[in-house]
């Protein structure tokens, strides 16, 4: 019996993890402006087809707490000036 070496999947994600930031760093505003149309259109297009298969509209979940206290911060630094 052949003993094949098992694949590390987790590790390949991990190491591309990895590199994704310095990725993203090297690209221009345009490119991430590409990036960025392209993760929104992919978004829009999941769940067109999530609708299309009867699903229910997703309702999303409330922000949390640390994030209006981070707002609120922001809000008063930035109406101080």
């Amino acid at each position: 019996m052949l003993k094949a070496p098992m694949l590390d999947i987790a590790k390949g994600e991990r190491e591309n993890a990895l590199l994704e930031p310095s990725r993203l760093r090297a690209l221009s505003d345009r490119e991430r402006g590409e990036e960025i149309l392209a993760v929104c259109r992919s978004a829009a297009a999941i769940y067109v087809s999530r609708l299309k298969s009867g699903m229910p509209p997703l309702k999303p979940d409330p922000w949390p707490e640390s994030a209006w206290e981070f707002l609120r911060k922001h809000a008063a630094n930035a109406t101080q000036r």
